[in-house]
């Protein structure tokens, strides 16, 4: 009897009515509540236990109670029932249990004459039936509700619950664990308690504010067992972090807020048996009256002290007076989420995509870059955890204003109207950015100014950019902006509401200084920066450098705990917060697109080498600017050095791996690294880079020669993995792989291929001569003959990849560097088959998957016309609007 399916299938229509005519109910509300019944359940698959059937059917008891005490005829129907019952809860469901006694009689009788009619009801009486008994449990309530909810976020529900949840449940709506919180508390009386196990984010994110107001309005929190991650070992055991409370229900909110809950924090332990351990210790010291280190009491009135009002139950006495002094970040600056462009492929790029003479670095306004004859400018896009500077890796399409992106935003979500895009009052502005997506410790950098900016890597404009961006990086904003917000993703708004000091503030700026110069040396020396010069002299230098950092971090932190007038038990806690931060909830985050560094650099001796190494290879390439002051790559060698090193580098950017070849990359590379830091240093660079004692241009040739295997193995997978897999020197090779033409991509134009063809071709008659002059030889001897068997496969393989090259020279191909790095390599798929990703990128600008693309135009023109017909974004990239 107690038991009720909350998913009922439609009750239809036709024999709803059939019912209610037959039924001929004593009172009109027994006909009305079966309607209200039949069009609520239609909802009752999304929405199951969370449907607010007590709500609409009492809000038809009360209009209907409105109506008969006007006409004096309520009670007709409900013998028995007196008018003042109806207004007690224990009134109502009396009256529902009649309601609901009489419904199912009808039900039983309308099952017998139908049956007796030749007919079957079965179906739709049983659905009526489950709905009428799900009513009257839900209209009840209880001493004790208790549950483990479903777990389902916003962005993947259903459009229909998505809806149903934002009507119902708009404060709860981010997921479905947090409607059950707020639908169970509904169901008790007063005093009635309430366990569950959920999800912690609702005691913390601001999405939750206006959830965890109205829970406080009727609900004390008893005891809490916050568990964090590693409570269940599923997939990653950090992406789940966990609560379990017991909440009593309450008559007032000033009886909630005078309540002085139990919490255990659980959250350092790593697994469910070490939690368990550390809960029943501080249990134990729970219940003999004594202090724990997981053991806290708190006065929920207390919560309000911090902005937004999150559950920090943890919180020491002199931090929660940092909150109290009234000055933050929000008064000095408004932190800004800046853009999304609709498009990421399409409008960003690697910035070695496009190559720093493409690249506009010197607007600081808007209108510098509107009054600019360049298209790509840099773009801050968050990326991984670095502190004081770096992550400058991507450059943005902002060419007439932005004209394309406004356009695209129009096109993908036409409900805007006039698109906003981000914070662009704030664009090229110097400022503070960080990451809003993070699992370790929160990292803020200098933004130098000429930067657009990305809702991943948002920004704040104070007239003082070191003092915030000190603040940001200290241990103090870490473990507030957790306490505010322990997930992976901050937003602007808990920027804001970071505490600020106003003491010394000359100090704070000095050490930021210091930081952010070190950390630009850093840059300096990685070829993935705008500003490198050329890598670290010693593979110690990283981390001597990072250990300085770390000393200048530590004054930072000493001297901001003195402005914050800190006391030892609030410096302990920030200690113990900061010793080994447990990652956020991933799960309510994966709406964003997590920023990983695929580089596979490691910062150890060997892959210092080979930077080296990948140093020179750029060089001999024509890639860097050896000797021009302020140029990529410049160095810091003597004049004498910088004149032998030009010498080796080849102005078209294309060289053969090819023994005794005048331009063979190998032999180029391993002399022009000599060149920098002497034979026996190069020497040893390469041995320790891949670990062959054998001469130094046959290692570097096995290295540039193997296409496979790990980056210690393969020249290739180290520059695929180091360029985020938009590499500059493409491998143009045999379709089996026997000769290899490495072309540096920027120096790609309509004349490349005729070279490479020519090397080919030149190797090909070479080799001819050298079979011909074997073949005598070989009619007596095995050796030779096998011998000429192998140069004849090579032999072969050259004429097809010749073949290959023609037809694409043939079709016609143009390079066309805006498209970026794999568009644009694309049409070569044939000639690059160590880079089968290629292949796949064709295949898709040939279904029309990129026709902004100058590719696209090139191959496919009509099809591309006929789409700026009716896509003005595709008509301004093409100049053709």
């Amino acid at each position: 009897k107690n038991l009720a399916c909350a998913n009922v299938e439609e009750m239809t229509a036709g024999r709803l009515e059939e019912f209610i005519k037959q039924a001929k109910f004593s009172h009109p509300i027994y006909e009305r509540t079966l309607r209200t019944l039949a069009t609520r359940l239609k909802d009752s698959s999304n929405l199951g236990s969370l449907l607010r059937m007590d709500h609409d059917v009492n809000e038809l008891v009360a209009a209907e109670r409105k109506k008969a005490e006007a006409e004096n005829q309520f009670l007709i129907g409900f013998p028995g029932l007196s008018a003042e019952q109806f207004k007690t809860q224990a009134g109502i469901e009396e009256f529902f249990d009649l309601l609901t006694a009489q419904i199912e009689r009808h039900l039983n009788e309308f099952v017998r004459a139908t049956r007796q009619a030749g007919q079957d009801a079965g179906h739709f009486v049983s659905e009526a039936g489950k709905g009428v008994r799900f009513l009257s449990l839900v209209d009840q309530r209880y001493d004790v509700v208790a549950t483990n909810p479903p777990y389902l976020s916003a962005r993947k529900m259903n459009k229909r619950l998505a809806t149903l949840m934002a009507e119902e449940y708009g404060e709860a709506k981010g997921d479905l664990y947090a409607a059950f919180i707020v639908r169970c508390q509904e169901l008790l009386k007063d005093g009635g308690l309430m366990g569950m196990l959920t999800m912690h984010s609702f005691m913390f994110i601001s999405s939750y504010e206006d959830m965890r107001a109205k829970l406080r309005e009727h609900i004390a929190v008893q005891t809490m067992a916050h568990f964090g991650g590693g409570l269940f070992a599923v997939g990653n055991p950090g992406t789940l972090q966990t609560a379990a409370f017991v909440f009593e229900k309450r008559a007032t909110k000033a009886e909630c807020d005078a309540q002085e809950g139990v919490y255990f924090r659980l959250v350092r332990e790593p697994d469910a048996d070490t939690k368990r351990r550390a809960f029943e210790a501080a249990l134990a010291a729970h219940t003999q009256a004594q202090s724990h280190p997981l053991l806290f009491r708190y006065l929920q009135l207390d919560f309000d002290a911090i902005p937004g009002k999150p559950w920090v139950y943890w919180i020491t006495n002199g931090l929660r007076a940092c909150f109290a002094a009234g000055h933050s970040v929000g008064d000095i600056c408004s932190p800004v989420a800046g853009l999304r462009t609709s498009d990421n492929t399409r409008f960003l790029r690697f910035w070695w995509e496009v190559g720093v003479s493409k690249i506009d670095r010197r607007c600081r306004t808007r209108q510098d870059a509107q009054a600019s004859v360049l298209k790509w400018f840099p773009y801050m896009k968050g990326g991984r955890s670095r502190r004081w500077h770096g992550n400058q890796e991507y450059v943005i399409d902002w060419w007439r204003d932005g004209a394309q992106i406004t356009e695209a935003i129009m096109e993908a979500y036409p409900y805007l109207g006039r698109p906003w895009l981000g914070g662009n009052q704030d664009y090229f502005k110097e400022g503070v950015t960080w990451s809003d997506l993070t699992t370790g410790r929160f990292a803020a950098r200098h933004s130098p100014g000429g930067f657009v900016f990305d809702v991943k890597g948002s920004c704040a404009f104070p007239s003082n950019v070191w003092v915030l961006m000190a603040v940001l990086n200290s241990k103090l904003a870490h473990v507030l902006l957790n306490m505010m917000n322990p997930t992976v993703s901050f937003q602007v708004g808990d920027i804001a509401r970071l505490p600020l000091t106003r003491d010394r503030t000359n100090e704070i700026e000095r050490l930021a200084k210091c930081a952010v110069d070190l950390a630009r040396l850093d840059a300096a020396e990685s070829e993935k920066s705008y500003d490198f010069t050329r890598p670290p002299i010693a593979s110690s230098t990283p981390s001597k450098r990072t250990g300085e950092v770390g000393e200048i971090e530590g004054s930072l932190d000493d001297v901001m705990l003195a402005a914050y007038r800190l006391q030892p038990p609030d410096v302990a806690l920030i200690d113990l917060e900061t010793g080994e931060t447990p990652s956020g909830d991933l799960e309510e985050n994966e709406s964003h697109e997590q920023e990983e560094d695929e580089s596979g650099e490691d910062g150890s001796p060997s892959d210092w080498a080979r930077s080296w190494i990948s140093y020179a290879i750029g060089t001999v390439l024509g890639r860097f600017e050896i000797g021009k002051p302020g140029g990529l790559g410049c160095g810091d060698f003597r004049a004498a050095t910088v004149t032998a090193i030009r010498a080796l580098m080849d102005p078209d950017g294309i060289m053969p791996c090819d023994e005794g070849h005048s331009q063979d990359i190998a032999a180029r590379a391993v002399k022009c690294l000599s060149l920098m830091l002497g034979d026996a240093e190069a020497r040893e660079v390469i041995r320790t880079a891949t670990d062959e004692t054998s001469d130094p241009v046959q290692a570097v040739r096995g290295w540039l020669d193997r296409f496979t295997g790990t980056p210690d193995k393969s020249f290739w997978k180290y520059h695929f993995q180091l360029y985020r897999k938009r590499p500059v020197y493409w491998p143009l090779q045999s379709p089996r792989k026997k000769y290899t033409v490495w072309v540096f991509h920027e120096k790609f134009d309509k004349n490349t291929l005729f070279t490479v063809r020519n090397l080919v071709e030149e190797r090909l008659r070479l080799l001819e001569r050298k079979i011909t002059d074997m073949r005598p030889a070989a009619a007596n001897n095995r050796g030779v003959a096998r011998d000429m068997d192998k140069l004849a496969d090579m032999a072969d393989d050259l004429r097809e990849f010749s073949k290959r090259i023609k037809e694409i020279t043939d079709r016609g191909y143009t390079p066309h560097i805006d498209d970026g790095v794999l568009l644009n390599a694309a049409p070569l798929h044939p000639l690059l088959p160590s880079w089968p990703e290629t292949k796949a990128a064709w295949k898709e600008l040939e279904a029309g998957d990129y026709d902004w693309a100058q590719q696209a135009m090139e191959y496919w023109p009509a099809r591309v016309k006929a789409a700026c017909q009716t896509n003005k974004s595709f008509a301004i990239a093409h100049g053709l609007a």
